[in-house]
């Protein structure tokens, strides 16, 4: 497995984000999600 893959699995990847939600996903964490992606990703070409 490629390193890039490996920090994926392990959740330590910097320009991957998961959204899992708690009871529902609220205006709050789509905010703080649109910050995130807006923002110029660390190592990759994209943030996923």
């Amino acid at each position: 497995m490629c390193l890039n893959c490996t920090r994926v699995k392990n959740k330590t990847h910097p320009d991957v984000i998961e959204i899992s939600p708690k009871n529902s996903i609220g205006v709050d964490d789509i905010r703080n999600l649109n910050e995130k992606i807006n923002t110029k990703p660390y190592e990759g070409d994209k943030r996923l």
